[in-house]
């Protein structure tokens, strides 16, 4: 949507800058790292644009000047985004994206002598759900390791989701994936898991994600925290501040996704 309501967005500062060449440093937070912005063609159209906000029962929320120009979109096809940019000269260059990220994990825990291997970089889905996953491979890991002098670290990367209910607080995708995980773990020893936002804000708070480990939830239960009912009504924020699990790092200038990192000893 926002491509076709600004007049830089979409591919169309590179129609602006031409005949200039354009040299394009990308930092991506898509997890396929396709070069996108004002100097990338748009693939979406205002059709694209309008039925996204009619699907999510934003459309009659949007501004009026902003719904004019969309449906004038619809006909006047030079509104339209710049669907190629052949005769432009421009270089896109990635200079950072997750599967970078979890790579330089991968190699800093290989350097601490662990046993570091990434799983995937295209991780997503419901963010409670995602957390049992990982854990279930953590306990995979965890009853199969041979050799207990060297610690396994699993890597995840990606971007998951909370669908939110009429019944919520503060919280974020992290975090709630932090709090599954313990529940998942629950009665285990040594396993933990960092689940971190790259660029420091995990959903609508202060902070960056979170690390749990195997003895969370009992820390929990003395704390009278009820991890099932936090996750429920999307009161992660408020649990993991009270069990001091929260990570803050700050905004870090840059976003790359999300980073998830197990560590079984």
């Amino acid at each position: 949507m926002r491509n076709h309501i600004s007049s830089i967005k979409g591919g169309r500062l590179a129609t602006r800058i031409s005949p200039g060449e354009i040299i394009n440093l990308i930092v991506a937070d898509e997890p396929d790292a396709k070069p996108w912005g004002p100097t990338v063609p748009d693939r979406s159209t205002f059709e694209d644009a309008i039925r996204i906000l009619r699907e999510y029962g934003l459309w009659q929320g949007t501004p009026q000047r902003v719904r004019r120009h969309l449906q004038r979109g619809l006909t006047d096809r030079r509104l339209e985004t710049p669907k190629s940019l052949k005769s432009v000269k421009v270089q896109n260059v990635i200079l950072a994206d997750n599967q970078m990220a979890c790579e330089a994990a991968r190699m800093g825990a290989i350097q601490l002598g662990l046993n570091a291997t990434v799983l995937t970089c295209n991780l997503e889905g419901e963010s409670a759900a995602v957390g049992e996953s990982i854990a279930a491979l953590a306990l995979r890991s965890h009853l199969a390791r041979s050799n207990r002098g060297t610690p396994t670290v699993l890597i995840l990367g990606g971007e998951t989701v909370v669908t939110m209910s009429a019944e919520h607080g503060l919280g974020g995708p992290s975090q709630e994936l932090a709090l599954s995980f313990a529940r998942k773990i629950a009665g285990y020893r040594n396993i933990a898991l960092l689940a971190l936002d790259t660029d420091g804000s995990d959903g609508p708070t202060d902070v960056a994600g979170a690390i749990v480990d195997s003895l969370t939830m009992k820390r929990a239960e003395k704390l009278g925290l009820d991890l099932a009912d936090s996750l429920r009504r999307h009161l992660s924020y408020d649990a993991l501040s009270k069990l001091q699990d929260a990570i803050v790092t700050g905004p870090t200038g840059t976003n790359v996704m999300d980073l998830n990192i197990v560590v079984v000893i």
